[in-house]
Formats: C-alpha cells, sequence, structure tokens
C-alpha cells in the first residue's frame, strides 16, 4: 500500500512536471507528499529550501499534506535511502535542468530506477497529455504481463491507483512472433511455443484468468492480446487505451537481476507517456 509519494525535484521547470501527477495521485489515495531536493553542499540549501517552501504551498492549496526537505549528498542515494519499499512512490522526471544535465534519465533517474527498492514514477517531461489531471475522462492504467509471477507484481499497484483515481486497469499481454530462442516462446519467455493462434488462446486464458481474479464492481478491468515486437505491442496498446500511465515490474519472466529488463529499456524509446516501475518482492 502507497503510504507517502517522494517528489525528487532538482529546481528546474522540467522536474516539476512530476507534480502534475504526483499531486493528483496523492489526493486520489489520500497519501501525503514530500517534496525531496538534494543539494551538493551547504551554501546551496538555503535557496533550496526557499525554492522547495513554495511548491510546498502551492501543492498544499490542491489539498494535499506536503513536507519537505532538503538533503546534501549523492542524489540517487538520497532518494532512494529515503524511499521505504513497501510503502513510498518515488515520483521524478526522466530529465531535469539541462535537459541532458545532471538529473537527466542515464544518470540520476537511471540509477533510481534500476537499483532503487521502492516503486519509481518516471515522468517523460515531453510527454503532453497530462492524464491524470481532471479532465473528466477516465484514467486507463495499463499493466504488461509476461505471465511470470514477477511481472504480476504491478498488478496490486495499479489497481491501488486506479481505485483511487476512478481508473481501469487494462492488461496487456504479447505473443512475440520473433522469439530470441528457436522453440519460441508464449509472452516473453514463459512457455514453448505454439502455432500463432493457439498462442495468442493460451494468452488470452491467462489474462481473463487475472481479470477474474483483480475485477471488482467499481473496477473496470480489460485486457488486450497482442502479437509482435513486446515493447512496440506494449506502447501501441497504451496509446490505443490513451493510458494515462504504464506500470510494469522492473523484471519479468526467470530474470535473477535487478533493474529494467530488455523489453522495458525499448520500451522507454517507443513511447514518452509515464511509467511505474514495480520491483518484484
Amino acid at each position: 500500500m502507497i503510504e507517502r509519494l517522494i517528489v525528487a525535484l532538482d529546481g528546474s521547470p522540467l522536474a516539476e512536471r512530476a507534480l502534475n501527477y504526483a499531486v493528483p495521485i496523492a489526493r486520489g489515495i489520500g497519501a501525503p507528499v514530500l517534496l525531496l531536493s538534494v543539494v551538493p553542499d551547504a551554501p546551496a540549501r538555503r535557496a533550496a529550501q526557499d525554492y522547495l517552501a513554495r511548491l510546498a504551498q502551492t501543492v498544499a492549496q490542491s489539498g494535499v499534506a506536503v513536507n519537505a526537505t532538503v538533503s546534501e549528498g549523492d542524489p540517487a542515494q538520497i532518494i532512494d535511502g529515503g524511499a521505504r519499499p513497501d510503502r513510498d512512490l518515488v515520483v521524478l522526471t526522466s530529465h531535469g535542468a539541462s535537459g541532458a544535465g545532471r538529473w537527466a534519465y542515464g544518470s540520476v533517474a537511471a540509477r533510481v530506477v534500476e537499483e532503487g527498492k521502492a516503486p519509481v514514477l518516471l515522468i517523460r517531461p515531453w510527454f503532453a497529455y497530462a492524464g491524470l489531471l481532471a479532465d473528466g475522462r477516465r484514467k486507463a492504467l495499463v499493466v504488461p504481463l509476461d505471465g511470470s509471477p514477477a511481472a504480476e507484481a504491478a498488478v496490486p499497484v495499479a489497481v491501488e491507483l486506479a481505485r483511487g483515481l476512478d481508473g481501469e486497469v487494462v492488461l496487456v499481454g504479447v505473443v512475440d512472433q520473433e522469439p530470441a530462442t528457436p522453440t519460441g516462446t508464449v509472452l516473453w519467455g514463459v512457455a514453448p511455443a505454439q502455432p500463432p493462434v493457439e498462442d495468442e488462446e493460451v494468452v488470452r486464458g491467462y489474462l481473463d484468468t487475472l481479470v477474474a481474479r483483480i475485477r471488482e464492481p467499481s473496477l473496470p478491468v480489460d485486457r488486450a492480446v497482442r502479437v509482435g515486437a513486446p515493447a512496440a505491442e506494449i506502447a501501441d496498446a497504451a496509446r490505443d487505451a490513451n493510458a494515462a500511465l504504464i506500470v510494469m515490474a522492473t523484471c519479468g519472466g526467470n530474470t535473477p537481476n535487478p533493474g529494467l529488463g530488455p523489453v522495458a529499456r525499448e520500451l522507454l524509446h517507443q513511447d514518452n507517456r509515464p511509467v511505474l516501475f514495480v520491483r518484484p518482492g
């Protein structure tokens, strides 16, 4: 259960776009927000405190409980070190100061996503549709699944957010017709392949089982079966659903290694919408 949102800010307007998602989520699930800035040294602390105080006032006016803190040190270590794995959601943008600067994905954001223990909502600041704002539309949360328990770790998080946001959950399974192994795969490497039609039936049956398990009267749950390259098909499914965000595990299948798998990495290049990464327990 998400009890707090930690919004990491580096002082740039791009980083502040994380608040467009963090505030509606916090309000929807009844959780407070912690604004966090990490500075290199003590002289920079006062300016950062004044900056966060101004933002905190704006957040409070939206009806969300908010605190702010400034720390010194390594940003990725501070962000991850202050986040509780089972209680916090870290929210940050993939690019902060100067676009390719110190908070660019590939440095701080990448380390938090790849190495962090808590769920991370990665906001792409150039994504035009702020789907969690009060626009009157039902919010779709797309959950890619590869048939593994690790990938299914994303489902409870998506369900919790969908409840709070009056949204819907869309489970997506992809039949990869160009597998990495000679025998082929169902989904992303779970079972030996059947002919394509049978593959789709297997995936559809798997998703239907999950839909039946999590569906409740006030929570619409749908599923989509796609055929093709997993990352591209997940991106297309998210666009078809006009998804507010994608919720997925940082690794799927039987991969023991932490961090993003190849499908998640490719997805970041296929689509600009926010992705919430959940680390399997």
